[in-house]
C-alpha cells in the first residue's frame, strides 16, 4: 500500500467512526454529513425537491419513532403484518427464529437455507450445501454482523429500534440452481410507480435495470445499456400487493420474487441504499413523493 491509498483509507476509517458516533448523538446531522459527502450539496430538508432529500425528511420525521416503520423494517416482525393484510401465502418458508448466533441448531436444518439478521440489509449466509458448510464460521460471521448497530452506519433511523434476532428461511432458487430476480416495486402513497430489477450471482448483484410498471425501459442508471427481460406472467398479482403492502405508507419499496408462477415475499425497505442513491438523483422520480 503506498503512502496516499493509506492517508485515504485511514480518512476513511476516521469518517466512518465520525458518522457512527454522529448518528447516536444526532440522526440529522449524521444524514447532512453522508448526504454532502455523496452529492457534494447541502441536504434541504425545508424544501426538499429530489427523492432522495425526501426519504431523508420521512427517515427523519414521521417515519422517526414509529412503531408501524420499525415493525415493517424488521425482517421477523414484518410477518405478522402480511398475515394481518392476508397475504402469509406468500410468506418464504422460515426454518428458525433465535435470539442470537450461538442458539442455532444447525442439526435441524435441511441441506439448503439462508440466515438473515432482522436488524439489517445485507448481511445474510446462505447455504447451498450442507456438508461443505462451515457452522462455526457462520456463527463468527453472524456475531459481527449481530453486534453492529448497523443503522449507524447511514443514520437509518428505520431499523434503530428493532430488537435484534436471526431467522432462517428457505433458499428460493430458480429451476437453474440461480437466485432469483428480485423484483423492487417502488410505491408512492400507495401506488407502484416504478420498479427496479436486481439479477443476483451469490452475495453480488450482477445487473440493475429500471423499468415502469408498464414494462417500459426508465432512462435512469445503466437501464438503456441491458436487455430487456420478459415481463412475469403474474406481474400484474404483484402490482396488486404492492399496493397492499405499500397503502400505510407515503413511501416504500417493496421486494418480491417470482418463482415458476409462486410470488415469494422479500422485504419493505424505507431508505433505499440509505436514502442517498445517485439514480435516484433523476427529474423522473423526484415529483412522485409529496411531503
Amino acid at each position: 500500500m503506498n503512502k496516499n491509498s493509506w492517508i485515504y483509507d485511514m480518512g476513511r476509517k476516521i469518517y466512518k467512526k465520525a458518522v457512527w458516533i454522529m448518528s447516536g448523538v444526532s440522526p440529522k446531522t449524521a444524514t447532512k454529513m453522508i448526504y454532502y459527502r455523496v452529492f457534494h450539496k447541502k441536504l434541504d430538508l425545508k424544501n426538499p425537491k429530489t427523492l432522495n432529500e425526501k426519504i431523508q425528511c420521512l427517515k427523519l420525521g414521521e417515519y422517526y419513532h414509529n412503531s408501524l416503520i420499525t415493525q415493517c423494517a424488521d425482517k421477523y416482525e414484518v410477518r405478522k403484518y402480511l398475515e394481518e393484510k392476508g397475504l402469509s401465502s406468500i410468506l418464504n418458508e422460515m426454518f428458525m427464529v433465535v435470539n442470537d448466533p450461538d442458539e442455532i441448531d444447525f442439526s435441524k436444518l435441511p441441506d439448503k437455507f439462508v440466515i438473515k439478521c432482522n436488524h439489517s440489509s445485507g448481511g445474510n449466509i446462505i447455504c447451498t450445501d450442507k456438508r461443505s458448510f462451515d457452522p462455526a464460521d457462520a456463527r463468527r460471521e453472524l456475531w459481527q454482523y449481530y453486534k453492529e448497530d448497523y443503522w449507524k452506519e447511514y443514520a437509518e433511523t428505520n431499523y434503530r429500534f428493532i430488537t435484534k434476532k436471526i431467522i432462517i428461511e428457505k433458499y428460493i432458487e430458480t429451476a437453474s440452481g440461480n437466485l432469483p430476480t428480485d423484483y423492487r416495486i417502488m410505491c408512492f402513497h400507495g401506488e407502484p410507480k416504478f420498479l427496479y430489477l436486481t439479477t443476483w450471482g451469490i452475495n453480488e448483484i450482477l445487473e440493475r435495470q429500471y423499468l415502469d410498471i408498464h414494462w417500459n425501459v426508465l432512462d435512469i442508471g445503466d437501464s438503456k445499456k441491458i436487455e430487456v427481460p420478459s415481463r412475469p406472467e403474474n406481474f400484474d398479482e404483484m402490482l396488486e400487493i404492492a399496493r397492499i403492502l405499500s397503502a400505510d405508507f407515503k413511501f416504500v419499496r417493496v421486494d418480491l420474487f417470482s418463482v415458476e408462477g409462486k410470488i415469494y415475499f422479500g422485504e419493505l425497505t424505507f431508505t433505499p441504499t440509505g436514502g442517498y442513491t445517485k439514480d435516484f438523483d433523476n427529474a423522473y422520480v423526484n415529483d412522485l413523493l409529496t411531503v
